[in-house]
């Protein structure tokens, strides 16, 4: 009775400890994609900001913060070139109802002097849209080489969790095999002491011959 409970209680021992394996491999193969779902989730994320601000491969700037910029600036350009030119000819319009001649002097001087500060402030305005749209551009790539990181910790969080699955199962199917083993053991008495005897008596001419060999040399 005494050895059978203890085989039972064996195989259930085994039985636990295999249990625990598998499930500390699902335990980690869940973890594992849980944290690649969030990691995917906030790499579309990133990339919807970055959408936003400047487009990706094959995207139009029209819609963008960046694109924006430049729309923006190439109105604000346009409008302030209008000005000179209206400046421009309310100057010509004045110098000449004041009876002065505009192709020399200093009618001439003032004018010119207008339509070079106004196109000088032009390329100004213009620049500074360029820069903006530049800023956005380079906050967008900035952002998807943040979803690209996030993606990889993803994938590798799926391999990690893959290998820690694979390593609990391992151990699981190392638990069976011991606790088979444990358990023939004490069912038929098989144990590692017995199998050195064993081997021991095959080096020196069999189990029973040596048995027989050392009965005799008994007195």
């Amino acid at each position: 009775m005494g050895l059978t409970a203890a085989i039972v209680f064996g195989a259930v021992g085994t039985g636990l400890q295999v249990y625990g394996q598998v499930k500390q491999g699902q335990a980690a193969r869940a973890a594992a994609e849980a944290e690649a779902r969030a990691a995917e989730s906030a790499a579309q994320l990133l990339e919807t900001r970055a959408n936003r601000l400047g487009p990706s491969a094959g995207q139009a700037m029209e819609g963008t913060q960046a694109g924006e910029a430049l729309r923006v600036g190439a109105e604000q350009e346009s409008d302030f070139r209008l000005q000179v030119r209206q400046l421009f000819g309310s100057q010509r319009v004045g110098f000449a109802g004041q009876n002065v001649a505009l192709t020399a002097g200093s009618a001439r001087e003032v004018t010119d002097e207008t339509m070079r500060m106004g196109e000088l402030d032009a390329l100004r305005i213009r620049t500074h849209a360029k820069r903006t749209s530049e800023v956005y551009l380079a906050d967008a790539a900035d952002l998807r080489e943040q979803a690209r990181i996030a993606r990889e910790g993803g994938a590798y969080a799926i391999a990690a969790g893959e290998a820690s699955a694979s390593a609990a199962n391992l151990g699981a199917t190392a638990s069976i095999i011991g606790g088979s083993g444990d358990i023939l053991a004490m069912r038929y008495g098989f144990t590692k002491s017995t199998r050195r005897r064993q081997t021991s008596a095959r080096a020196s001419g069999g189990y029973y011959g040596s048995a027989l060999s050392a009965e005799g040399m008994r007195p």
